[in-house]
């Protein structure tokens, strides 16, 4: 016998946590204006959160969406990890095709933008106050899980390491000529012409491809060092997405080991820290390929 549930004012609450703290940042940056470019004062500190809050606003609405798309599809997965992994690879997925159907219809208003991102929100408000849950399984999974051993003290030690670079990295702003001419410059043409169209003077825009719609929102939204953090944080998911890999097919400390060695590029670091989209389309062909697998 199943009963009717009803809405928890804190699920609510939970669901509503993330745009509201957006809609606090962007009021607050509104009201403090953008820095000079020779600005080094206190100020800059809150510029560089509101990249990285905007950031983590858009992952958690990603993996929210995508949580949603995947139950509706009945996918299931073998731990909370792996489930959130895929879950905020196809909410983003879902997320930059919407942003670019909006874009070819010439919606890319910043008003039409805000409306998408919260019409997401509420089709996923359910997925959005479990995502708190979601992430305690994902702790539970990995102290309960695995033995503390002097291998998972490395990975902690080096993942944490790596995530402090890669934020500080991509705090700052860009400096890259590929970011400049085209990862970042086509998006900012699209925001101001308020639709997906081929700028006069830049050829570049035949470099861009579905991975840079989701810079759109953290462009119109006014964060220029939002798309270098949101590839940073889909690098760190792909390090996740190795170890639960790791996990599932091979044995003993091949799961650490892994998290902490592939780490030992420095190509990896240095683009991941960047808008350039590389580290983001290496998450995606390698979680095709662990879709294959499973």
């Amino acid at each position: 016998m199943k009963t009717t549930q009803t809405s928890n004012p804190r699920d609510l609450l939970r669901a509503a946590a993330a745009p509201g703290t957006v809609f606090a940042f962007m009021i607050a940056r509104w009201l403090i204006g953008s820095p000079a470019a020779d600005y080094a004062g206190p100020l800059l500190w809150f510029h560089h959160l509101y990249g990285l809050v905007l950031t983590l606003a858009l992952l958690t609405l990603c993996a929210g969406v995508g949580r949603l798309a995947l139950k509706r599809a009945g996918l299931e997965f073998g731990n909370s990890l792996e489930s959130l992994i895929f879950a905020a690879a196809t909410g983003a997925g879902i997320t930059a095709t919407l942003m670019l159907i909006l874009g070819l219809s010439g919606g890319l208003r910043l008003s039409a933008i805000v409306l998408l991102l919260l019409t997401l929100a509420t089709a996923a408000r359910k997925e959005l106050a479990e995502l708190p849950d979601q992430l305690r399984k994902v702790a539970s999974w990995v102290v309960q899980g695995h033995e503390v051993r002097a291998e998972w003290i490395l990975c902690g030690v080096v993942l944490a390491a790596v995530a402090l670079f890669l934020v500080t990295m991509a705090s700052a702003p860009p400096v890259d000529w590929d970011a400049l001419m085209y990862h970042l410059e086509v998006p900012t043409r699209f925001v101001e012409g308020g639709r997906v169209h081929l700028p006069e003077d830049n050829l570049h825009v035949a470099f861009v491809g579905l991975a840079h719609m989701l810079y759109v929102p953290l462009l119109a939204l006014g964060s220029t060092t939002a798309p270098a953090m949101l590839s940073a944080a889909l690098m760190l998911l792909l390090g996740l997405s190795v170890a639960t890999f790791s996990q599932r097919f091979f044995a003993g400390a091949t799961t650490p080991l892994s998290l902490a060695l592939i780490w030992g590029t420095p190509t990896i670091l240095l683009v991941a820290s960047t808008p350039r989209i590389d580290t983001t389309v290496t998450l995606y062909l390698f979680l095709a390929h662990y879709a294959l697998f499973l």
